[in-house]
C-alpha cells in the first residue's frame, strides 16, 4: 500500500517537472520567437507533455444571430492549409465549437464522430478528429475569444483528466505570454519601449 502511494508520487513529481520544463521553454520562446511562431513551438514543446495528432489556434468571433462564429487569425499543426476554410462552411451548425465558445476558460472535450450535423461530423471524420479538447479565452480587448484545440484519431485513446488539467495550466501560461509579446510590440512601436 506504501509502495503504491509511493509511486503515484513520483509519477505526479515527474509530470510536474515535465510541465515545469514545458512552461520555461515557453518562456524562452516567448522572447525569442514572434508571435506566430511562439504558438506553433510551445504548442510543439507541449506535445512531448500530451501527445496530440493535430491542433488548431486562433482567434475567432462568436456566432450573433444571423452569422457563424468567424476565424480571423489562425494557425495548425498536422492539418491541411484548407482546414479554417473548410471548417467556416459548416461552423453555424458545430456544436463542439459553440459548447467551447460558450464555456470560457473551460477545458471541453468530447470523443467520437458524433455531432448531430452530418455535414460537421463528415468534417471530423475527414481530419480524424476523434477525441477533440479545446480551451477559449475572451480578449476583452478585441471582443473576440482566442482558442487552442487538439485532436487525437479514432486509434488514440481520448484526452484524461490530467491532461485536461495540464492543457489548461499551459494555455494559461501561454496566453499570458503572448499578451505580454504583444504589450512589448506596442511599446516598441509607440516609443515607450525601453532602449
Amino acid at each position: 500500500m506504501e509502495e503504491g502511494s509511493k509511486i503515484g508520487v513520483d509519477t505526479s513529481m515527474v509530470t510536474l517537472r515535465a510541465f515545469n520544463q514545458c512552461v520555461l521553454h515557453l518562456g524562452r520562446l516567448a522572447r525569442e520567437c514572434g508571435a506566430a511562431e511562439f504558438i506553433a513551438d510551445g504548442l510543439q514543446a507541449f506535445r512531448q507533455l500530451v501527445p496530440f495528432a493535430s491542433a488548431w489556434w486562433g482567434e475567432m468571433s462568436t456566432s450573433v444571430a444571423s452569422a457563424p462564429p468567424q476565424s480571423w487569425m489562425h494557425g495548425r499543426i498536422d492539418l491541411p492549409d484548407s482546414f479554417a476554410g473548410d471548417w467556416q462552411k459548416s461552423a453555424g451548425s458545430d456544436k463542439f465549437s459553440h459548447d467551447t465558445l460558450s464555456h470560457p476558460g473551460a477545458v471541453i472535450r468530447d470523443s467520437g464522430f458524433t455531432d448531430p450535423n452530418a455535414e460537421v461530423d463528415a468534417f471530423a471524420r475527414r481530419h480524424d478528429l476523434y477525441h477533440p479538447m479545446c480551451i477559449t479565452f475572451e480578449l476583452p480587448e478585441s471582443g473576440l475569444m482566442f482558442f487552442v484545440c487538439l485532436y487525437r484519431g479514432a486509434e488514440a485513446p481520448g484526452f484524461n483528466d490530467i491532461e485536461a488539467e495540464l492543457f489548461s495550466a499551459f494555455c494559461e501560461h501561454r496566453l499570458q505570454l503572448w499578451r505580454f509579446q504583444v504589450q512589448d510590440m506596442i511599446r516598441v512601436d509607440t516609443g515607450n519601449g525601453a532602449s
